[in-house]
């Protein structure tokens, strides 16, 4: 089962354009011969942060700028910085949390989001987030619970309905699952994980043709996407089309999958 962080991307967007305009109505000193530091927003905020070592904002962006790239490390020492100059940023105190997940550090996680909560009772995101660090200590029903508040102030993001959902499958709630899936997948058509998952449920369901259907989805939206190949493989093997299913675990294999690996020593021998 896939889950969802959100780490306010559309949010963030919005921010950098706000501050950079900032910037380039506060400080027009730009020529064209600096036109490269503008290339990515890593380097903008780089140069930012150079002229302005305590421009909280900049240095928050380069942390949200790390984090896309995938150097947890390096926007959680940015994130650490933004918080002692600005102790009350709730938003960097939500990302900071969503980069501890990432890197397996659950406690702290959970701490920050319930700080930022406190800070703001109505954030979706952070409810999101913390309900999903509860989901992977086990506690479904109080991760629902937070996925229900996270609804309650921002209806329209399709992660948390796919989280809930996930929560739900988990608890053996497979109808309500497949509601929350379905709604997933109206506020997002190429939601990939949640045509994947939602045809887990169908599956468990009995309802095979569906859940091939959703697989089908979910690949075409995502050819990389080896759970699903397993799946459908599985599912294929429930209506005895056994040739394939072995089909779709070897694809499974090659993108990585070790279930389908272990589908095909059982079945495609």
């Amino acid at each position: 089962m896939i889950v969802t962080i959100i780490k306010l991307k559309v949010k963030s967007k919005r921010l950098n354009i706000f501050i950079l305009l900032i910037f380039l109505i506060s400080f027009s000193i730009i020529t064209f011969n600096r036109k490269k530091v503008w290339a990515d927003s890593l380097s903008l905020w780089n140069d930012v942060i150079i002229k302005y070592p305590r421009a909280s904002v900049a240095i928050y962006n380069r942390g949200l700028a790390k984090n896309e790239e995938g150097d947890i490390h390096g926007a959680l020492k940015d994130f650490n910085r933004t918080l002692e100059i600005n102790p009350l940023d709730v938003m960097a105190i939500n990302s900071r949390g969503a980069a501890e997940f990432e890197s397996g550090e659950q406690k702290e996680a959970l701490d920050d989001y319930n700080k930022a909560i406190e800070l703001n009772p109505q954030y979706s995101g952070a409810y999101n987030n913390r309900g999903l660090a509860k989901y992977n200590l086990g506690d479904q029903e109080g991760a629902i619970k937070d996925f229900d508040n996270a609804i309650k102030y921002n209806p329209k993001l399709p992660e948390t309905y796919y989280n809930r959902a996930n929560s739900k499958y988990s608890l053996g709630k497979i109808n309500d699952a497949i509601v929350d899936y379905n709604k997933a997948i109206e506020l997002n058509p190429d939601y990939a994980t949640a045509f994947d998952n939602r045809g887990n449920a169908k599956y468990l369901l009995g309802d095979i043709p569906s859940a091939i259907l959703d697989y089908n989805m979910a690949i075409a939206l995502n050819p990389q996407n080896a759970n699903a190949f397993n799946n459908r493989g599985t599912a294929k093997l429930a209506i005895e089309d056994k040739e394939g299913a072995c089909k779709d675990w070897q694809k499974a294999v090659e993108l990585g999958n070790k279930d389908g690996y272990e589908n095909m020593r059982k079945y495609c021998q």
